[in-house]
Parts: structure tokens; C-alpha cells; sequence
């Protein structure tokens, strides 16, 4: 949660009571009396729980400016001059342009749920245009590490948290070197590396690991099947028959993630354990999420893939255009790699220059010396 009250997300409990009986009737699909069905049995649980958050966003505003009239109906509050308000509200706290989209997508999806039979589509395209025309759309500058770096990342961890003496910091150690290494191996979304689930979606398959998500537990709903590097072999079967059952303290659970209490690593709670330990170890200038891995594997491939362009987008299921448009920065990378390797030649040839020239003048130097020392 957000320490600023004016990003609060409200949750399911705190909603308006009609908003909560409609949204459970939507999902199990007996909303009866509106003709049009509500889209909701059909999505993933990751995509359920990301649309009530962000409709939770949409009150949590509502409530801190007096708008939430707890008798009104979803479409009722979303009026154009309201989220008029919330758009401006977004930019102002400094939201990134990708973020305001998607909240007000999340808002747009949320009453398609709630109120089926309206026509929601305007919140994104406010008379006609995109809301994005709106936006500056600025380019997220920020670091894109190795995903070789961000792998050793991960071991360091995990062999540091063997160190420690306390058992609290050894198994939040060693489970947050783990989510290290397995984003920076694969690189999967938030919502499919919460999903992970022991004998359903991670398997042992000889020497290795196997992680098997079906299409809806993917985004784009294409399938992944993959084996996880031998190195995490033995730190997966580490955590797994030791640091994870201490953290189950007795509690049943097949969730491959979970925290103190037992229960299962959610979306924001992974996200803040990888944004706790990107501020630990680079800094918060360069604190980044889950996401941040898929950048550095789209890019670390293309760096040291260049003759494969199709590597990358298939690792990580999704096109090459996308790859090229929001992961791949391979092409600023490898610029400035070619150019700093063109000043390392440089600066040696400048150096064997350097070293020429001081064995040209070496002998004379040394006779000037040596003809002042032996003048008498």
C-alpha cells in the first residue's frame, strides 16, 4: 500500500456494497438481467485481480476528494468531468504516461465487468481520439543491466543468505535470491511468476527444473514450456525443502512464493521485495520491478545474439516487433559498446605512442642527467 493517501487502492471490502454484489456476480457469471454477459468469467485470475485494483485505484481517488457516493452506480461516479479529474490527478502525481493508460484501461475494464451492457469505450478514447494523443508518450529512460549480471545477482544472494544468522533474514534471503535468479533466467511476468504453482506448473525433470504455464496463465495466452538453468538446481530443491516450509510454518500451500506468514507471494508483494532489493544493491536512483528483467533479457540477447533476431521474442512469447518497439535497447547498447571499444583502442594505440616516444627520448634524457653527474 501507499504510504501517499491519494494513491490508495481501496479494496474489495472497502467498496461501495452494490459494487461488490456485482462484481461477485460477474464472476460467476449470474448476472441475469442485463442481456449483455459480463466479459469476466473468461479472463485469468492475474487479470481479475489487476482490473479490482485498479477499479480500487478509481474509488481510492473518489473517496479522498468526497466524490464516492456509496448509492450510485458504477457508470453513474465514472462521469467524463470525474475522470476528467483522475486523468489530471495521475499526471500530477507523477504517474508514468504508460501508467495513466493503463489505469484508466483498468477503469474501462472494470465496469465492462460491473455494467456489461454499457458502451465504456470513451474513458480511452475521450471524443474519438486515444488518450494517448494526450500524452507526451515520453520514452522510460532507465538502466538496462545484463541478465547474465542480474543472474550472479541472484547466486550472490542466495550464497549470502547461507551467512546469516538470523533464520527470518536467511529465508527472505535466499526465497528473494531465487525470484532473482529465475526473472533474470526467464524473465516471466508478474502475474505468471506469482501464479507459479509446485507439481502443477514447476516440475523436476532429471537434472533441472521444469516451469510449464499454460495459456491462461500467460498474457498473450500462448503457452510457455521451458527448463530452468542446472545451476538453480540445487537452490531450488534448497528452498523448496527448507527455507520455504519454514516460511509455511504448518500452513498447506503448493504456491511456489510465499511470505512470513505462510500464505502465497502476491503481485504487490513480489514487486516490493524486487524494488527493495534493486534500491539495496544498485541504489534508488536505479530501483526498478519485476518487469525491469525483461528489458535485460530481450536486450542481453540481442547483444550477444545479434545473427538470431528470433531468440528474444520467443523466450520472452511475444512478437518481434514488440520486442523492438518496448523491450530491445540492444541498438543504444551495442552503439555505445562499439564506441567505448573504439576509445580502448585508442587509448592504446595512444599508449604504445606514448611509450615509443618516451624510449626516443630516454637516451637523451639519461645524457643530460649523466652530464650534469659527471661534469668534475
Amino acid at each position: 500500500m501507499s504510504a501517499d493517501p491519494r494513491r490508495r487502492c481501496l479494496p474489495l471490502a472497502e467498496w461501495p456494497a452494490g459494487h461488490r454484489q456485482a462484481w461477485a456476480a460477474a464472476l460467476t457469471g449470474r448476472r441475469r438481467r442485463s442481456r449483455a454477459p459480463s466479459p469476466a468469467p473468461g479472463w485469468a485470475p492475474a487479470t481479475l485481480q489487476k482490473t479490482a485494483e485498479g477499479y480500487g485505484r478509481w474509488l481510492g481517488f473518489l473517496r479522498w476528494h468526497g466524490l464516492l457516493d456509496e448509492a450510485a452506480s458504477p457508470a453513474a461516479l465514472a462521469a467524463p468531468e470525474t475522470v476528467g479529474r483522475y486523468f489530471d490527478e495521475l499526471q500530477a502525481l507523477g504517474n508514468a504516461d504508460h501508467t495513466v493508460i493503463g489505469r484508466l484501461q483498468e477503469l474501462e475494464d472494470a465496469l465492462r465487468v460491473l455494467e456489461p451492457a454499457g458502451d465504456h469505450r470513451w474513458i480511452r478514447r475521450p471524443e474519438g481520439s486515444p488518450v494517448r494523443a494526450l500524452l507526451p508518450m515520453r520514452p522510460r529512460d532507465h538502466t538496462v543491466r545484463h541478465s547474465a549480471e542480474l543472474l550472479r545477482w541472484g547466486l550472490a544472494l542466495m550464497q549470502e543468505a547461507l551467512t546469516l544468522t538470523g533464520p527470518r533474514r536467511r529465508q527472505v534471503q535466499l526465497r528473494d535470491g531465487l525470484l532473482i535468479a529465475v526473472l533474470a533466467s526467464r524473465a516471466y511476468r508478474l502475474r505468471s511468476v506469482v501464479a507459479l504453482r509446485l507439481g502443477q506448473h514447476l516440475h523436476r525433470e532429471g537434472d533441472r527444473w521444469r516451469v510449464t504455464l499454460a495459456a491462461e496463465d500467460m498474457k498473450n495466452r500462448r503457452p510457455d514450456d521451458c527448463l530452468l538453468p542446472a545451476c538453480l538446481t540445487p537452490w531450488i530443491e534448497r528452498y523448496l525443502v527448507q527455507e520455504r516450509m519454514e516460511l509455511l510454518a504448518g500452513e498447506p500451500s503448493d504456491a511456489l512464493w510465499v511470505n512470513w506468514g505462510g500464505r502465497p507471494l502476491g503481485t504487490r508483494g513480489l514487486e516490493k521485495r524486487i524494488r527493495w532489493r534493486s534500491n539495496q544493491r544498485f541504489g534508488a536512483a536505479e530501483v526498478f520491478g519485476p518487469h525491469r528483467f525483461r528489458h535485460a533479457l530481450a536486450t542481453s540477447i540481442a547483444l550477444d545474439l545479434p545473427e538470431d533476431p528470433h531468440a528474444g521474442p520467443t523466450m520472452l512469447t511475444i512478437s518481434q516487433a514488440v520486442s523492438r518497439k518496448h523491450y530491445d535497447r540492444s541498438k543504444g547498447l551495442g552503439a555505445a559498446r562499439r564506441y567505448h571499444a573504439g576509445l580502448s583502442r585508442e587509448r592504446a594505440r595512444t599508449a604504445a605512442l606514448a611509450r615509443n616516444l618516451a624510449g626516443a627520448v630516454a637516451p637523451d634524457a639519461g645524457r643530460e642527467d649523466g652530464g650534469a653527474g659527471t661534469a668534475g
